[in-house]
């Protein structure tokens, strides 16, 4: 372990010591300070959600962004406890927990599972709550070289599987898992290469989406589920809600259109728990203006 990785490993367990509430209660000053400072954070933020709720006014928009900020900072201090609370303590924060055995009885019969996560609430917590399923996900090793074994040890520790995006061994450890019968999950919303996607509405807008799935779906045609964490006042709800039956059209402009539009129900919800930080917009179809502009 490098002095970078000692000091961010140093950090998390702090965090760790903090209880949960007290740690939602920091984010909503840090939320303050990166919109009250411009940061890009909150620029992109606010960019977000003009295209896609163009109907709110600017006093509800600012109101939205500022609680949107709020909860991708209580990613920050829920981090600590996800690296290093105990499982049972965990399992506390678990208020409620529904559609798991949909999952239990998919993995059963050797169907497999093929669980969407996407950036809504603490999606990280499913590391825990589906990690006694040995589950094999793909991510995205991140720009800083010295967090990778820190979120690493943190995402897997209860038996989940991470394997990098890039290059054919990410992709043969998801088939292969699936093709026994096992649990996979994906992050739904994160911006593909664009020779792995293709452009599908997403609250209006053109968001270039991931084929990858659709590829899986028509191999071994798994269960195919949204599964997300919702922040309540005493920890976190748990889902798992089966998608219907137009994720599975073979066409992938069809698929990419039902994945999307999943999304778009989870995220109405509750929009203020999406993160709307990711520049999910950044790639645009040819002639279209950019949504970020420099």
């Amino acid at each position: 372990m490098n002095a970078w990785e000692a000091l961010l490993a140093g950090a998390i367990r702090a965090l760790g010591w903090l209880p949960l509430a007290a740690g939602r209660r920091l984010a909503k000053p840090l939320a303050a300070a990166l919109d009250w400072l411009g940061t890009d954070a909150a620029r992109i933020t606010r960019i977000n959600l003009t295209h896609c709720f163009p109907d709110l006014g600017e006093g509800e928009l600012q109101v939205l962004a500022r609680e949107s900020l709020a909860h991708t900072a209580c990613l920050l201090f829920e981090s600590g406890p996800l690296a290093h609370w105990p499982a049972r303590r965990l399992q506390g924060l678990m208020v409620a927990e529904t559609g798991r055995e949909a999952i239990v009885e998919a993995l059963s019969s050797g169907r497999g599972a093929l669980v969407f996560v996407p950036h809504f609430g603490n999606w990280e917590f499913l590391c825990f709550a589906l990690g006694a399923f040995k589950f094999v996900a793909l991510y995205d090793p991140p720009r800083m070289a010295a967090l990778e074994a820190p979120l690493r040890r943190k995402r897997e520790r209860f038996g989940a599987r991470l394997v990098p995006v890039a290059g054919p061994g990410g992709l043969r450890a998801v088939s292969k898992a699936l093709q026994s019968g096992g649990l996979v999950c994906l992050l739904p919303d994160q911006v593909p290469h664009p020779r792995g996607g293709l452009f599908a509405p997403f609250f209006g807008q053109p968001a270039l989406t991931m084929t990858l799935p659709h590829r899986l779906l028509q191999r071994t045609r798994p269960l195919a589920l949204l599964g997300s964490v919702r922040r309540v006042a005493k920890g976190f709800e748990v889902s798992y809600q089966p998608l219907g039956d137009e994720i599975y059209a073979q066409d992938p402009q069809a698929f990419a259109a039902a994945l999307n539009r999943a999304i778009e129900d989870l995220v109405q919800r509750d929009p203020a728990q999406y993160q709307w930080e990711y520049k999910r917009f950044k790639k645009q179809p040819t002639g279209y203006p950019a949504v970020y502009p420099k």
